[in-house]
């Protein structure tokens, strides 16, 4: 992948997350959308990862697996900045 792929994932993720804690303030709920949303998708990338560790169509997994954990840390860590940005105001 190009950095232009990486870029355009981060601005996806950046407005899905925006989105996500919108919805969480506007309904009222209690819990925190995002993780919701991405912590399963961490853990996935994770089993991917660990199936390439045990050589298990090592090819196919990686790829996966490191887009996976890309998309997930970075949706966990702009949650918990859109989280403090709006806790602020």
């Amino acid at each position: 992948m190009t950095f232009l792929h990486y870029a355009i994932v981060f601005f996806i993720v950046l407005i899905f997350t925006g989105i996500l804690r919108f919805l969480q303030l506007q309904n009222q709920i209690w819990v925190e959308l995002y993780l919701f949303v991405f912590a399963p998708l961490a853990g996935l990338s994770l089993l991917c990862l660990f199936l390439v560790f045990i050589q298990m169509k090592a090819a196919v997994f990686l790829e996966i697996g490191r887009f996976l954990l890309i998309y997930s840390t970075l949706g966990i860590l702009l949650g918990y900045c859109w989280q403090s940005i709006i806790k602020r105001y």
